[in-house]
């Protein structure tokens, strides 16, 4: 292995290397009564899952897990979000998730009454825009720059 053995590495650290990501994955999800998968390790500063995912070349980086478990469920790492049906940000259950955009995100949101006024908005200016105004009328509207009608209609936001 190119990282000079395992000289130096606690126990779990090589057990945790040797484990693959779906096995370490899976050992962190527990399941709920109300039907959820929640998470049980750490979170991101949202409250949703975070898992540390080895790389095909080695390298380790975060995943939010509702997203990896979506892409286990898919066989594909996808585009969109990682939308959840369920509004449990810790929940991993791929029946739960569905791969969606920003825009279905906020209306299931604005249905569901889940969002405050600034979200309101910035669903309203989703619409707009999908609508066929240009960012620049729709900035105007809500007394915004332009950027930032880009940044709302650019946001990954999971």
């Amino acid at each position: 292995m190119s990282f000079g053995g395992w000289q130096g590495w606690s126990t779990s650290a090589r057990k945790q290397a040797k484990q693959t990501n779906e096995d370490r994955f899976w050992k962190q999800v527990q399941a709920q009564t109300n039907g959820c998968w929640e998470w049980q390790g750490a979170l991101d500063k949202d409250g949703y899952g975070a898992f540390n995912h080895q790389n095909e070349d080695g390298t380790w980086s975060i995943k939010k897990c509702h997203r990896y478990s979506l892409e286990i469920k898919l066989g594909r790492q996808f585009g969109g979000q990682a939308n959840h049906t369920c509004d449990n940000r810790k929940c991993c259950n791929p029946h739960h998730l569905y791969e969606g955009t920003q825009l279905e995100n906020m209306r299931d949101a604005r249905q569901r009454s889940r969002i405050g006024t600034s979200t309101r908005e910035r669903v309203r200016a989703l619409l707009m825009l999908e609508h066929g105004f240009l960012q620049r009328e729709v900035a105007e509207e809500f007394g915004v720059g332009q950027s930032t009608i880009s940044k709302w209609s650019k946001r990954d936001g999971n």
